[in-house]
């Protein structure tokens, strides 16, 4: 039988596996955690929400083109508070209402790195700017 291995207080997946009943199962999870029997589920895309399986919530991110020396760059649908951008490895540099502030000045894609606080998934937004 399938089993998930997670963390009861945030419900995020730990480890999941198979055993041949609910003892080995439960013989699986560490001091603090919990398992759910019978269940599966990927740790990068789901969490266990009363005590069920869930999705975890993505952010339907859309590329954005513009031209050289464009304006702020608004990412739809707006990100859950919290969110930190990146490109490059470092920070973005946002506005209040979810606007990439930093736009390239010469013709290219970038890509921009969306963590937002758990249990929505990360994501990446491509920013193309045309010559």
């Amino acid at each position: 039988m399938n089993f998930i291995v997670y963390e009861p207080a945030s419900g995020r997946i730990v480890s999941a596996g198979f055993a041949a009943n609910e003892e080995q199962a439960a013989m699986q999870a560490a001091a603090g955690l919990a398992v759910l029997v019978g269940a599966y589920g990927l740790d990068t895309t789901h969490y266990v929400q009363d005590g069920a399986v869930a999705e975890r919530p993505a952010i339907a991110l859309v590329p954005v083109s513009l031209p050289i020396g464009g304006q702020a760059v608004p990412i739809s649908p707006p990100l859950p508070p919290g969110s930190v951008v990146t490109t490059s490895g470092g920070p973005a540099l946002m506005s209040e209402a979810g606007e990439v502030l930093h736009i390239p000045t010469s013709a290219g894609a970038w890509t921009y790195d969306i963590s937002p606080p758990w249990p929505w998934q990360p994501g990446t937004i491509t920013v193309i700017v045309e010559a």
